[in-house]
């Protein structure tokens, strides 16, 4: 759909929120605007969970979407800001496999965010290509964990067929 900024996808899926919950807009000016939706965060008896393995997976294939149709010269920099809403109190979720989802225990071993929104800022010397957006989404999603006061990847599976490797699997937590 072509809109006054730029070229859009948007619906993604079935969603409560509309169709514009869920977008990807490759704008005139070479940017890109991706409004990542209800996938990636849910509340579950009255806590909201974000979940990391999602944010990084759609951050990621954002970015190669944005290298693959971009016309912008990849020497120009640029910069990445992911903003995550309404984030305090809540927890992280959607995890690889072989790491424990916050309500599969007591409910105090998941660190809840402090920050009523996270904004997280990257700025590159050069826009990504395909080759490199997936270093730059894992270090997003490391950032995305920082904000929780964690220092580890949940996004890279630590057993199973994935172990190492980034998981794409995971389900709502």
């Amino acid at each position: 759909m072509a809109t006054a900024d730029g070229a859009c996808l948007f619906g993604y899926g079935n969603s409560s929120a509309g169709p514009w919950n869920q977008y990807l807009c490759l704008r005139r000016d070479g940017g890109l605007d991706v409004g990542l939706g209800t996938q990636v965060s849910w509340t579950r008896d009255d806590d909201k969970c974000f979940g990391l393995s999602a944010i990084v997976a759609r951050v990621w294939c954002s970015l190669v979407v944005h290298a693959a149709l971009s016309s912008v010269q990849r020497a120009d920099p640029g910069e990445v800001t992911l903003a995550l809403v309404d984030t305090e109190g809540s927890v992280l979720g959607g995890f690889a496999e072989g790491w424990a989802e916050p309500f599969s225990g007591f409910r105090s071993e998941a660190r809840q965010c402090r920050e009523a929104n996270v904004l997280l800022r990257i700025e590159l010397e050069e826009l990504p290509t395909p080759e490199n957006a997936q270093d730059l989404a894992f270090r997003l999603g490391a950032l995305i964990e920082n904000a929780w006061g964690y220092a580890i990847c949940r996004f890279i599976a630590c057993t199973g067929p994935f172990e190492g490797m980034f998981d794409w699997r995971p389900m709502a937590c």
